[in-house]
């Protein structure tokens, strides 16, 4: 397990400071500015923009951590991102949904939002047509497990237990480094802490780390295991406190503490819709 103080750790901490720094100057992918005009004036792609936006605003929360340990920062660009999120699911519902996209919702500790992901289903129906609503039985698929962290957000034990069986029952080849998603999501489902902390410290073990590298962003990669902090937070939701000894976890992310208030950081979240169910484009 990565020491907090080893020098490769903080070596590389320091470095992905720098590379997000410099791709919020002008001109650089992260141009905050550029996008908001393209979305003020609707030209060009204002979608993409959002998109931009989104990642923009996940960059903002690790750096408000990782380079100024504020909490409340890291709180706040969480919600951004995760309601640019919501947006961009209200105007495209169809879209795959992955278990990543359930960090920053999670992260911004707010409870509407939360809710809402945690009824947004529509991706993993059949007729929303998307990769999600195609595979989600599959157990040989990616979405397969997917869709099982929504079934732990929800709560929802009695269709995930049989799930993880099947899963766990006969591992598919190329999958095997998600034996401990489908082990932590059993023991979630029976309260049993020292279950869920042994198969979360198994989830940053740098080996299953580096095979589970590719689903990490380029925004969170180096500074986060977001598999394990979306479950670990999940199992706070649901009243379990376990403890992660990783700094790819920061223990102060867990407890669930929303923000006195949350602040709409750009002016077309605020006019957002938020029905539920969303509309089908």
């Amino acid at each position: 397990m990565t020491n907090l103080k080893s020098a490769d750790y903080l070596s590389d901490i320091r470095g992905a400071i720098e590379l997000l720094r410099h791709r919020m100057q002008p001109g650089q992918f992260f141009d905050s500015e550029s996008c908001l005009r393209f979305i003020e004036t609707n030209t060009g792609d204002p979608y993409a923009c959002k998109e931009r936006l989104h990642m923009y605003a996940i960059a903002k929360a690790m750096l408000s951590w990782f380079e100024g340990q504020d909490l409340e920062g890291m709180k706040q660009w969480s919600y951004v991102a995760a309601k640019i999120r919501r947006i961009l699911f209200q105007e495209r519902p169809a879209k795959d949904c992955r278990t990543p996209m359930y960090l920053t919702p999670l992260l911004s500790d707010n409870v509407d939002l939360v809710e809402w992901f945690s009824r947004f289903d529509y991706p993993f129906t059949s007729g929303s047509g998307s990769l999600s609503g195609k595979r989600r039985n599959n157990p040989k698929m990616n979405e397969y497990y997917h869709y099982n962290t929504l079934l732990a957000l929800r709560g929802d034990w009695e269709t995930l237990v049989p799930r993880c069986e099947v899963f766990l029952g006969d591992v598919p080849a190329k999958l095997g480094s998600y034996q401990a998603d489908s082990r932590f999501h059993m023991a979630l489902a029976e309260g049993d802490v020292a279950r869920m902390e042994a198969s979360l410290d198994e989830l940053v073990e740098p080996k299953l780390m580096k095979r589970r590298q590719e689903e990490e962003s380029g925004t969170t990669g180096p500074f986060i295991c977001t598999f394990a902090i979306v479950y670990a937070k999940i199992a706070w939701l649901h009243g379990h406190r376990v403890q992660v000894s990783s700094p790819y976890v920061p223990k102060e992310w867990l407890p669930i503490a929303p923000l006195p208030k949350y602040e709409d950081t750009f002016a077309f979240m605020a006019q957002s819709d938020d029905s539920m169910p969303v509309g089908r484009t």
